[in-house]
C-alpha cells in the first residue's frame, strides 16, 4: 500500500507541475451569483466520453441531467444540516471495448463507464455555511448518495465554493465538488490526496445571456479500488460556473480526466459537459 501511496503522490505531483497556471496569490472578490440555489431548477449536458489504453482509443456520447430537487434537513449523527439536494443522472451511447493488451486496466475502465460506478445516479447535499470572523460564507459540500444506498457524509476538510467567489484562492480538499460522468464514488476510494484553486475566467455567451464565469481547477491522486483489485488513478478536473447560470460549458466546457495506472500499465479516461438548456423554477 505504501508504494501505492508514492506512486499516487508521483503522478500528483507530476500533473500539479504541469497543469494550468496563474491563480494568483492575492485573492480577489468576484461578485455574482454562481450557484443558483432554486429549488426545481433543471439543467441538461451533452457528455463527450473517452478512454485511451496504450492500444485502444474509444469514444462515445451521452448526457447528464442535473436537477435542484429539495430543501431538507439532513440528520447525519450528532449533526443535522439544512441541506440543497442536487440529483445527478447519466447516460452513454456506448461501452468501451478493451483488447486482451488491456486486461490490467479493463476493471477499472469497464467500472468508470458502469451504471453501478462512474454512471451511477447520485446526490449531492450543499450547505450554506454563514459567514464568520475572518471567512467568508460558502457553500459546503457535507454528503452524497447513490441511487438506493446509504447516504454517506464526505470527511473534513469538505469540498466549499466561496459565495461570492475568490479568485486565486487555494484550499485542501477530500473530494471534487460536482460529480462529473466517469468520476469514481468516494466509497471506492482511498488514499486521496487533492488542492483546487479558483480563478476569474471572462465573459462567455450562449445560455443565460452575456455574463462572467468563474473556473475552479483541481488536481488529485487516490487508490480506486474495484472488487479485489486496486489503482493508481491521478488527474485533474476544470469546472466553470457562469453567473446567474451555475455549472457551465459551452464555448468552454466543464472537463475531468483521471490517468489510471496498474502495474505500470497506463490508460486515461475522460469526460467533458456541454449546457444544452437551463430550466429555473417556474412562478
Amino acid at each position: 500500500m505504501a508504494a501505492r501511496s508514492l506512486c499516487i503522490l508521483a503522478l500528483l505531483a507530476v500533473l500539479i507541475l504541469s497543469g494550468c497556471g496563474g491563480g494568483g496569490s492575492s485573492p480577489e472578490l468576484v461578485l455574482g451569483d454562481y450557484y443558483p440555489l432554486l429549488v426545481g431548477a433543471v439543467w441538461t449536458y451533452n457528455t463527450v466520453l473517452q478512454a485511451e489504453t496504450q492500444t485502444v482509443n474509444f469514444s462515445t456520447t451521452g448526457t447528464m441531467r442535473r436537477e435542484l430537487v429539495s430543501l431538507q434537513n439532513l440528520n447525519l449523527g450528532p449533526d443535522v444540516f439544512t441541506c440543497y439536494v442536487f440529483q445527478h443522472d447519466y447516460t452513454a451511447n456506448d461501452f468501451p471495448y478493451l483488447d486482451a493488451a488491456s486486461r490490467p486496466v479493463e476493471p477499472f475502465i469497464q467500472y468508470l463507464f458502469s451504471a453501478n460506478g462512474g454512471l451511477h445516479s447520485v446526490r449531492s447535499y450543499y450547505r450554506i455555511v454563514p459567514a464568520a470572523a475572518n471567512f467568508p460564507a460558502h457553500l459546503e459540500l457535507v454528503a452524497l448518495q447513490r441511487v438506493g444506498e446509504p447516504v454517506v457524509r464526505v470527511p473534513a476538510p469538505r469540498p466549499y465554493l466561496f459565495t461570492p467567489a475568490y479568485h486565486g484562492v487555494m484550499q485542501a480538499a477530500s473530494l471534487w465538488f460536482t460529480p462529473m460522468p466517469l468520476m469514481p464514488f468516494v466509497t471506492d476510494l482511498s488514499s486521496v490526496e487533492e488542492h483546487d484553486k479558483t480563478l476569474n475566467y471572462g465573459t462567455s455567451g450562449g445560455i443565460g445571456g452575456s455574463t462572467n464565469c468563474i473556473i475552479n481547477i483541481h488536481y488529485y491522486g487516490a487508490n480506486l479500488n474495484v472488487d479485489d483489485g486496486v489503482a493508481a488513478i491521478a488527474g485533474r478536473g476544470r469546472t466553470f460556473y457562469k453567473d446567474g447560470v451555475g455549472l457551465w460549458g459551452f464555448d468552454v466546457q466543464s472537463e475531468w480526466y483521471g490517468t489510471i495506472n496498474v502495474g505500470g500499465l497506463t490508460s486515461r479516461v475522460t469526460s467533458s459537459l456541454e449546457l444544452t438548456s437551463y430550466t429555473p423554477p417556474g412562478p
